[in-house]
């Protein structure tokens, strides 16, 4: 897989509304515990984007697969396939 498609698939550009509740977890958690850990918060947010990305390609590559068994367009553009 090349990096082209990887961001195609994964759709980056929409990974920053990920950052916002990581963000707000990480305030809540030194908010109610006094202590700030920059290691464990770097590791948090870092989960939390990773896994709002594996999320975008699946859900990517299942809309894909299903309007290629269709046949048909779906309402959603697919960026698989389009190359």
């Amino acid at each position: 897989m090349t990096l082209k498609q990887y961001i195609l698939l994964s759709q980056m550009e929409y990974a920053t509304t990920s950052f916002f509740p990581g963000f707000m977890g990480i305030l809540y958690a030194w908010y109610n515990y006094g202590t700030f850990r920059l290691g464990f918060s770097i590791l948090g947010l870092l989960t939390v984007v990773i896994f709002y990305l594996a999320i975008g390609i699946r859900d990517t590559y299942l809309d894909y697969d299903i309007t290629d068994h269709k046949n048909t367009d779906s309402p959603q553009e697919v960026m698989v396939g389009k190359e």
